[in-house]
């Protein structure tokens, strides 16, 4: 999800994955080969960091993988969910097609955010559509 022009601002590597603010001011969040799960104080490390990256601008496009995450608790869920305003504008969230996609789709449609979210297999795609383009 990097190019070659784009450089990375921030950089925070956890046990989850790692989270940067690029500098085509898009937030990202890509887990590690081994994260199958999320973890809620893990969330929470990194929404403080989130929130002190847009300090000066003001909420951000987000870009999440979560093409390797199979679990996602419904604690962590409506936690990020509450919290992802406070320092995304909009939401692309990569999965792997077929089901994942269905089943992305299908909590959106029930749990309305209250910001812009739309999955995406394609990296490329989900970036563009951040960009606005």
């Amino acid at each position: 999800m990097k190019d070659s022009k784009t450089k990375i601002i921030n950089r925070h590597t956890n046990e989850i994955g790692e989270i940067c603010l690029r500098s085509d001011n898009i937030l990202t969040f890509i887990p590690n080969k081994i994260a199958k799960s999320t973890n809620i104080e893990v969330m929470k490390g990194d929404l403080e960091r989130f929130i002190d990256w847009t300090k000066k601008t003001g909420p951000l496009p987000f870009l999440s993988d979560n093409r390797t995450l199979k679990q996602m608790n419904s604690e962590e869920r409506l936690y990020i969910q509450s919290k992802l305003p406070l320092f995304a504008s909009k939401i692309a969230v990569l999965v792997k097609g077929g089901l994942s996609s269905y089943f992305f789709n299908l909590m959106s449609y029930l749990n309305k955010p209250e910001i812009s979210m739309k999955s995406f297999t394609d990296a490329d795609k989900a970036l563009n559509w951040l960009k606005g383009n």
